[in-house]
């Protein structure tokens, strides 16, 4: 089954994308200055940092995830920013 997921990013280089086992994996590289607007995603996702860091802020919170770490995007639906350094 075809995730239906658009690999497209103004914020991003997507390096490289596929589906294993009905699960998209994509090599996405953000650059050290990134801020990106309050957003929302349709589906859960988990994200592996593995160059610099990534915060997400949502909710009045904000987690961030250093190098080798392994995030989660929050609720699907739920408004957050993205931050990358």
């Amino acid at each position: 089954m075809r995730s239906g997921l658009a690999l497209t990013s103004q914020y991003a280089d997507i390096r490289r994308a596929c589906e294993v086992a009905g699960l998209t994996l994509a090599e996405t590289a953000f650059g050290a200055d990134v801020r990106m607007p309050c957003h929302e995603h349709g589906l859960a996702h988990f994200y592996l940092v593995l160059h610099g860091a990534c915060t997400d802020s949502h909710g009045g919170t904000a987690d961030h995830s250093g190098m080798d770490s392994l995030g989660m995007s929050p609720t699907p639906g739920m408004s957050l920013r993205k931050s990358y350094g």
